[in-house]
Protein backbone atom coordinates (compact mmCIF):
# COMPACT_ATOMS: atom_id res chain seq x y z
CA UNK A 1 0.00 0.00 0.00
CA UNK A 2 2.69 2.42 1.18
CA UNK A 3 4.44 1.92 -2.36
CA UNK A 4 0.90 3.16 -4.24
CA UNK A 5 0.89 5.74 -2.45
CA UNK A 6 4.27 6.74 -3.28
CA UNK A 7 3.93 5.96 -6.96
CA UNK A 8 0.73 8.34 -7.30
CA UNK A 9 3.11 11.41 -5.07
CA UNK A 10 5.86 10.81 -7.68
CA UNK A 11 5.16 12.05 -10.92
CA UNK A 12 7.58 10.79 -13.34
CA UNK A 13 6.51 6.70 -11.71
CA UNK A 14 3.05 7.72 -11.91
CA UNK A 15 2.95 9.07 -15.60
CA UNK A 16 4.97 6.01 -16.12
CA UNK A 17 2.22 3.56 -14.81
CA UNK A 18 -0.27 5.73 -16.43
CA UNK A 19 1.19 5.18 -20.20
CA UNK A 20 2.14 1.69 -19.87
CA UNK A 21 -1.98 1.02 -18.49
CA UNK A 22 -3.04 3.15 -21.39
CA UNK A 23 -1.08 0.62 -24.08
CA UNK A 24 -1.04 -2.75 -22.15
CA UNK A 25 -4.96 -2.44 -21.50
CA UNK A 26 -5.99 -2.32 -24.91
CA UNK A 27 -3.50 -4.94 -26.05
CA UNK A 28 -4.73 -7.32 -23.02
CA UNK A 29 -8.46 -6.34 -24.11
CA UNK A 30 -7.87 -7.01 -28.22
CA UNK A 31 -6.66 -10.62 -27.07
CA UNK A 32 -9.93 -11.23 -25.08
CA UNK A 33 -11.86 -9.97 -27.55
CA UNK A 34 -10.00 -12.51 -29.79
CA UNK A 35 -10.82 -15.16 -27.27
CA UNK A 36 -14.45 -14.35 -27.45
CA UNK A 37 -14.93 -14.21 -31.38
CA UNK A 38 -12.89 -17.73 -31.48
CA UNK A 39 -14.48 -19.55 -28.71
CA UNK A 40 -18.20 -18.67 -30.37
CA UNK A 41 -16.78 -18.96 -34.00
CA UNK A 42 -15.03 -22.68 -32.77
CA UNK A 43 -17.86 -23.48 -30.55
CA UNK A 44 -20.57 -23.59 -33.83
CA UNK A 45 -18.27 -25.29 -36.05
CA UNK A 46 -18.44 -29.67 -36.39
CA UNK A 47 -15.54 -31.69 -35.52
CA UNK A 48 -14.00 -34.56 -37.92
CA UNK A 49 -10.97 -36.77 -37.58
CA UNK A 50 -8.85 -35.84 -40.51
CA UNK A 51 -5.08 -37.04 -41.88
CA UNK A 52 -2.58 -35.04 -43.18
CA UNK A 53 -1.94 -36.02 -46.79
CA UNK A 54 0.90 -33.59 -47.39
CA UNK A 55 2.98 -30.35 -46.43
CA UNK A 56 2.75 -27.28 -48.57
CA UNK A 57 6.74 -25.84 -48.46
CA UNK A 58 7.13 -22.38 -48.71
CA UNK A 59 10.56 -21.27 -49.19
CA UNK A 60 11.30 -17.95 -46.55
CA UNK A 61 15.26 -17.26 -46.87
CA UNK A 62 17.64 -18.52 -48.49
CA UNK A 63 18.07 -21.26 -45.46
CA UNK A 64 14.34 -20.78 -44.45
CA UNK A 65 11.66 -23.14 -45.37
CA UNK A 66 8.15 -22.80 -43.65
CA UNK A 67 5.30 -25.81 -43.91
CA UNK A 68 1.70 -26.15 -43.96
CA UNK A 69 -0.38 -29.08 -43.86
CA UNK A 70 -2.68 -30.07 -46.22
CA UNK A 71 -5.20 -32.06 -44.71
CA UNK A 72 -8.33 -34.64 -45.57
CA UNK A 73 -11.38 -35.55 -44.06
CA UNK A 74 -14.88 -36.40 -44.50
CA UNK A 75 -17.80 -34.39 -43.81
CA UNK A 76 -21.04 -36.19 -41.55
CA UNK A 77 -22.78 -36.49 -45.27
CA UNK A 78 -19.64 -38.35 -46.88
CA UNK A 79 -18.05 -35.13 -49.06
CA UNK A 80 -14.72 -35.45 -49.01
CA UNK A 81 -12.85 -32.25 -47.99
CA UNK A 82 -9.22 -31.34 -48.64
CA UNK A 83 -7.88 -27.72 -46.69
CA UNK A 84 -4.59 -26.01 -45.97
CA UNK A 85 -4.27 -25.18 -42.71
CA UNK A 86 -3.66 -21.07 -41.95
CA UNK A 87 -0.60 -21.83 -39.70
CA UNK A 88 2.90 -21.85 -41.26
CA UNK A 89 5.70 -23.73 -38.78
CA UNK A 90 9.35 -23.12 -39.68
CA UNK A 91 9.41 -27.33 -38.87
CA UNK A 92 7.03 -30.22 -40.41
CA UNK A 93 4.67 -30.03 -37.21
CA UNK A 94 2.70 -32.55 -38.91
CA UNK A 95 3.88 -35.67 -41.30
CA UNK A 96 1.68 -37.53 -44.04
CA UNK A 97 -0.28 -40.23 -42.73
CA UNK A 98 -0.57 -38.38 -39.15
CA UNK A 99 -4.61 -38.29 -38.02
CA UNK A 100 -5.41 -35.02 -36.83
CA UNK A 101 -8.59 -33.21 -35.01
CA UNK A 102 -10.46 -31.21 -37.04
CA UNK A 103 -12.83 -28.13 -36.82
CA UNK A 104 -15.15 -26.76 -39.88
CA UNK A 105 -17.95 -24.81 -40.14
CA UNK A 106 -21.27 -26.80 -41.37
CA UNK A 107 -21.73 -24.14 -44.02
CA UNK A 108 -18.21 -24.05 -45.45
CA UNK A 109 -16.42 -27.08 -44.66
CA UNK A 110 -13.48 -26.36 -46.97
CA UNK A 111 -12.47 -23.29 -44.08
CA UNK A 112 -11.84 -25.87 -41.65
CA UNK A 113 -8.86 -25.73 -39.27
CA UNK A 114 -6.66 -28.11 -37.31
CA UNK A 115 -7.72 -28.04 -33.71
CA UNK A 116 -5.28 -27.94 -31.55
CA UNK A 117 -4.34 -25.16 -28.96
CA UNK A 118 -1.23 -23.92 -30.65
CA UNK A 119 -3.13 -22.95 -34.31
CA UNK A 120 -6.14 -21.59 -32.14
CA UNK A 121 -5.48 -20.21 -28.97
CA UNK A 122 -1.69 -19.67 -28.91
CA UNK A 123 -2.30 -15.93 -30.89
CA UNK A 124 -4.94 -14.63 -28.45
CA UNK A 125 -2.88 -15.80 -24.54
CA UNK A 126 -0.02 -14.43 -26.69
CA UNK A 127 -1.24 -10.72 -26.74
CA UNK A 128 -2.87 -11.24 -23.63
CA UNK A 129 0.26 -12.21 -22.15
CA UNK A 130 2.04 -9.09 -23.91
CA UNK A 131 -0.38 -6.67 -22.59
CA UNK A 132 0.39 -7.94 -19.34
CA UNK A 133 4.05 -8.15 -19.44
CA UNK A 134 3.78 -4.17 -20.17
CA UNK A 135 1.87 -3.50 -17.65
CA UNK A 136 4.40 -5.50 -15.00
CA UNK A 137 7.15 -3.43 -17.17
CA UNK A 138 5.36 -0.33 -15.94
CA UNK A 139 4.95 -1.22 -12.30
CA UNK A 140 8.73 -2.34 -12.10
CA UNK A 141 9.67 0.62 -13.81
CA UNK A 142 7.41 2.66 -11.51
CA UNK A 143 8.92 1.14 -8.34
CA UNK A 144 12.62 1.79 -9.24
CA UNK A 145 11.47 4.86 -9.90
CA UNK A 146 10.39 5.94 -6.40
CA UNK A 147 12.62 4.00 -4.69
CA UNK A 148 15.44 6.11 -6.43
CA UNK A 149 14.03 9.39 -5.95
CA UNK A 150 13.39 8.41 -2.22
CA UNK A 151 17.24 7.56 -2.34
CA UNK A 152 18.51 10.86 -3.61
CA UNK A 153 16.29 12.90 -1.87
Amino acid sequence: MKIIQSILKNSDALVVLAATFLVGLPVIITGLIGVSKSSSYYGSCGNAEGIVVNNEYKKETKNSVSYRPVVMFFTPDGTKIHFTDLVDTFYEEYRTGDKVAVLYPPSDPANARINSWMRIWFEHAFIIGAGFMIIAAGIVISIVTVKKASASG
